[in-house]
């Protein structure tokens, strides 16, 4: 039962929500813009669109396909059917020896794993409902099981022993990051070790983006905007999980924060969220519709002022960010023609 409650969330996902996430992921950009990906990322130059999509496929499933939760499904079912047993055994007081040891759990390491348990299933459903999961995922789920017992007790160990049993089921309910920060404030503290600052992430720069997003980022890799600004979009949603359109909005932000910084949230209310709005307005400036072209001049020197810069400048600058390579990607993508 233990073990089943802990893997339906798991097979939920692997049998059903793998295939809907997938088909959000590759079917959300049309076969010219895969044909165009393939090209200018993977330096695969196929000239029929149909088979470029099948490429594309093909990419997907090779780096993304259900058989990379494997493994870590068999070390996260082998590692609960061995707690769930050790915790049977201490829990009915049976004698079991094992070359001539009795292997036995205390109650506050009982209390830690049990909160453990908690977290990870609770964590697991969580990630199957809203169809955000990876084989890493439970691989980290199966690391927070195996340390919870001895982080448990090593923990209780300096508290008042009337406590012990709450601190350590507690300790167990909490996140992966947020122990490891604790530790390291607790052992600093014991030590005698200042810790230097701890810097905040220059991803909540962006609009949209709050902590619990800057740590999915940073589980891949991406911590800084310019990192952001400058990754493959289609390999980036794929390992985040997130949707296309939301990758590339923040990317599109990222992109134009390279270039002006934090004077983009001055230029947000005219229209202006990033550099793909910023090619619209461009082009916008040349499109043969009377009214589109004109409302587009009206907020050239609002904006102008908006950057504190001389119109001359703001030209060269805003043609750098809408004419960037990931900018002309993005919007060779999502343009109607």
């Amino acid at each position: 039962m233990t073990a089943s409650l802990l893997l339906a969330p798991i097979l939920s996902y692997v049998i059903v929500g793998w295939k809907f996430k997938s088909q959000d992921i590759t079917n959300t950009i049309n076969d010219s813009a895969k044909q165009l990906y393939l090209a200018r990322f993977q330096k695969q130059f196929i000239s029929d669109e149909k088979e470029a999509s099948n490429a594309f496929f093909r990419l997907y499933y090779h780096r993304f396909g259900r058989r990379h939760f494997s493994v870590p499904i068999l070390v996260i079912f082998i590692l609960i059917v061995l707690e769930a047993s050790l915790a049977i055994e201490s829990i009915v007081k049976m004698d079991r020896h094992l070359w001539d040891t009795r292997l036995e759990l205390s109650a506050t390491a009982l209390a830690a794993l049990a909160g453990a348990y908690m977290w990870v299933v609770s964590d697991f459903t969580s990630r199957a409902r809203r169809m955000d999961f990876a084989p890493a995922d439970i691989l980290w789920g199966a690391l927070r099981l195996f340390i919870a017992a001895p982080l448990g007790l090593s923990v209780s160990s300096i508290l008042n022993s009337s406590v012990f049993t709450f601190v350590a089921f507690g300790l167990g309910a909490f996140p992966l990051e947020t122990i490891q920060v604790f530790l390291r404030q607790l052992s600093s503290k014991r030590l005698g070790i200042e810790l230097g600052p701890t810097e905040n992430n220059e991803l909540l720069h962006l609009n949209g983006i709050d902590q619990s997003l800057a740590e999915r980022l940073a589980h891949e890799d991406i911590t800084s905007i310019c990192q952001l600004a400058y990754c493959d979009p289609i390999q980036m949603t794929m390992r985040s999980n997130l949707s296309f359109n939301a990758l590339t909005d923040l990317q599109s932000q990222a992109l134009a924060w390279v270039y002006i910084e934090d004077k983009l949230n001055q230029i947000r209310a005219l229209g202006l969220r990033g550099s793909y709005d910023i090619r619209e307005w461009i082009e916008d400036l040349g499109s043969n519709d009377a009214t589109t072209k004109r409302n587009a001049e009206r907020i050239t020197p609002e904006l102008a002022e908006r950057l504190n810069l001389d119109q001359s400048t703001m030209w060269y600058v805003l043609n750098q960010i809408a004419y960037d390579l990931y900018t002309e990607f993005m919007y060779a993508i999502w343009r109607w023609e």
